[in-house]
């Protein structure tokens, strides 16, 4: 006579528990009912903070959105920010500070310049800064990466 064994049920799969991405919804319009023959309407866009990055500060000036420069940063943050406004003006034709906010970036990294420290600090020189330019700037690859960043962030979607 065989015996019945009963076995313990397996167990229960556990849950895994991701967070959700936050996303900023927008007002969006009623829905609208579409017949055949009409266009549909556009989606509503939507912004999502990845990793909780924040968004570059922007203020739209009249024309254009402009990014909003911390004047407290330190000349190596303030450097960086040059070298990329000065690739995306100069290479990639494309504007993200004013021109006002850029000739007082170059006035300030001048202002600093003998007593500071940044490993691409010998890509400019005191008359880069002088004459407020960055034409002649060879770009290194991490700035031209960083310059897309920046304008990714800045270009609304």
């Amino acid at each position: 006579m065989s015996r019945i064994v009963r076995r313990a049920p397996p167990p229960t799969p556990t849950r895994v528990v991701r967070r959700p991405v936050v996303i900023e919804e927008q007002e969006v319009a009623p829905r609208k009912v579409i017949r055949r023959g009409e266009a549909a309407p556009a989606p509503a866009v939507r912004k999502v903070s990845r990793g909780g990055v924040p968004k570059p500060p922007r203020v739209f000036n009249g024309q254009r959105t402009v990014y909003v420069i911390d004047w407290n940063w330190n000349w190596s943050q303030k450097f960086q920010l040059y070298l990329m406004c000065s690739y995306l003006y100069y290479e990639m034709n494309r504007s993200v500070i004013t021109d006002s906010d850029y000739d007082r970036l170059c006035i300030d990294l001048l202002a600093g310049f003998d007593d500071a420290y940044h490993p691409q600090k010998d890509l400019v020189t005191k008359d880069d800064f002088m004459a407020t330019t960055g034409y002649a700037i060879k770009y290194p690859l991490m700035v031209k990466m960083a310059a897309g960043m920046l304008l990714e962030r800045h270009i609304e979607r």
